[in-house]
């Protein structure tokens, strides 16, 4: 069985594509004994150190265009005009560096070959987004479904978050497609609630995403490393993870955190522990070394290099792996995070968390563990108003409930496992009548 599993992109090195892809296959690899897994990556994420770690995990990485939803979009006229002929995978490329068109046929002759194509964003279809990221993201999102459906391959939007559908004609699109799907998975009670006031037709079903059954590394690797960046184990140590996807909303109200007030609000909280006698350790998350401006670890260096480099402050590498840095997270007394996967990780470690927040997912993943937790709302939440909450938080710790984390935990690996079965038995059912058809 040939997989397809798209909007991938640095696969080393960006921690939440590790934490959805990986867990992700190993399950599907319980159920097929002949999966194989392709996975589609802009040509410049094509790179020797993600093809090695690829190959380490038995995945096969493809190149494409970056603005190949463009050549996509145009698709009947190719086809009229018979540029391209997609009867069959295309042989050995040329010793000549691929153009745009060749790369198009052989992602499209890809998903012809394949029995499935799985979808794992994170989040999609985020409406109050910039014009151009959102409607180039939904367009990128398009070109996989659309090709999927030309050549009658399975395609799967595997468990994410969705929204806000702002704007009329952003809002058809999205539902469009959405509507072509089998059936939609949503992470998380309150996404799912706004989800059903657009009156989809598309069965929906409220499961926890993959990521949050991730296995961590041994926590004496995590010690040896921490040990490594000069951390006195033996100490007390809070972490901190900025967030680039924070630092650029654009502040339209000074009485918030997001923006260059997120950066303002980790600086203070660095400032704050120090003074307080804790060791704080920045981790950054969303690791990118193609495009430095969506880099959290760009991000982390920028700030820690304004407040002078203290002492008793340390930031983690580059080269840690998801499943690495969820250990790294487990040796933490208590933890502020910007990113969604660091609150998993925290989560599953069972680590005290308080995540920052600008949209409704970070409430719905804590809500899968806590009955009684602290998102900030970074778009109304001042710089010391967020530092009181997190100040209050983390001197009553009532709040936080390790058993009921790990009985949640429990139930979340059982709900993963029906998420995938219910993938694997529609996309077998898919498999034989399409033999019968042929």
């Amino acid at each position: 069985m040939k997989i397809v599993i798209t909007d991938v992109y640095d696969l080393k090195y960006n921690f939440g594509v590790q934490g959805l892809v990986l867990p992700l296959i190993e399950k599907i690899r319980k159920y097929t004994d002949d999966a194989s897994f392709i996975l589609p990556v802009q040509t410049a994420y094509l790179n020797q150190p993600n093809i090695e770690f690829a190959r380490e995990k038995g995945i096969n990485l493809i190149g494409y265009w970056k603005y190949s939803f463009i050549i996509d979009l145009f698709y009947p006229l190719i086809r009229l005009i018979n540029i391209f002929s997609f009867s069959s995978i295309p042989g050995k490329a040329s010793k000549s560096k691929p153009g745009p068109l060749s790369l198009y046929r052989e992602l499209a002759g890809t998903i012809q070959s394949a029995d499935m194509v799985i979808d794992v964003a994170g989040i999609e279809f985020i409406g109050n987004n910039k014009y151009k990221y959102k409607w180039g993201e939904l367009f990128f999102t398009r070109m996989f479904q659309k090709m999927a459906g030309r050549f009658g391959v399975s395609y799967f939007k595997y468990t994410k978050s969705y929204g806000p559908l702002e704007g009329f004609l952003f809002r058809w699109m999205a539902k469009k497609l959405l509507a072509e799907l089998p059936f939609l998975f949503i992470r998380g009670s309150n996404n799912l609630e706004e989800m059903k006031k657009f009156d989809l037709k598309t069965p929906m079903y409220l499961f926890p995403d993959v990521s949050l059954i991730l296995k961590p590394s041994p926590k004496e690797k995590a010690m040896s490393y921490l040990k490594s960046l000069g951390v006195d184990i033996d100490q007390p140590l809070v972490g901190i993870s900025p967030s680039r996807v924070l630092s650029k909303i654009a502040v339209t109200n000074p009485e918030n955190t997001v923006g260059n007030n997120h950066r303002e609000l980790v600086k203070k909280f660095i400032r704050e522990y120090l003074a307080l006698g804790y060791q704080v350790l920045i981790i950054p998350h969303a690791m990118d070394r193609i495009d430095r401006k969506k880099c959290d670890w760009k991000l982390s260096l920028e700030i820690l290099n304004e407040i002078g480099n203290p002492e008793n402050v340390c930031l983690t590498g580059e080269d840690l792996s998801y499943a690495d840095t969820r250990a790294v997270i487990g040796l933490l007394s208590f933890y502020v995070t910007g990113r969604y996967h660091s609150v998993a990780s925290a989560l599953y470690m069972g680590v005290p968390v308080i995540c920052l927040a600008w949209h409704i997912k970070y409430i719905d993943i804590m809500s899968e563990f806590l009955d009684d937790f602290l998102a900030v709302d970074c778009r109304n939440t001042g710089i010391n108003d967020a530092w009181l909450l997190i100040r209050k938080y983390h001197e009553d710790m009532s709040w936080f409930d390790r058993q009921k984390i790990r009985s949640n935990r429990l139930r979340i690996e059982r709900q993963v496992e029906r998420s995938i079965k219910m993938i694997m038995e529609y996309a077998h059912v898919a498999r034989l009548e399409s033999s019968f058809d042929n």
